[in-house]
């Protein structure tokens, strides 16, 4: 049972327009997980939607999400995570998967989103 880091980095563009962005992460191929979001080194919360503040505070700022999924099932060992970023009506979407080498192991996505102004 070992731990498998997956290192991601992402963009996310800032409209104009002065709106909360919200923050989420959905776990899939049925072996759950959890996950943990960081606005610079400050903790904004783990495992429901997280508010990463208003968009005019989040220029050049980072965000680091942690997602961590224990494979639990015989027949796959696939995990695959979807972040999900919402300012106003415009939403990003980015989707990870990988494969783990043995049963049981363990995938752990850290995600890191430069939030830049268009």
């Amino acid at each position: 049972m070992a731990t498998q880091y997956y290192n991601k980095k992402e963009q996310f563009l800032l409209d104009q327009e002065q709106a909360e962005i919200l923050i989420s992460v959905v776990t899939g191929n049925g072996q759950g997980g959890s996950y943990v979001v960081f606005k610079e080194n400050k903790i904004l919360g783990a495992n429901e939607v997280v508010s990463g503040g208003m968009s005019d505070e989040c220029v050049d700022k980072q965000l680091k999400v942690i997602v961590t999924i224990q494979d639990k099932l015989a027949q796959t060992n696939w995990t695959n995570a979807t972040l999900s970023l919402k300012q106003g009506a415009h939403t990003a979407d980015y989707f990870y998967a990988e494969e783990l080498p043995n049963d049981w192991d363990t995938a752990c996505y850290i995600i890191k989103v430069k939030m830049k102004r268009e």
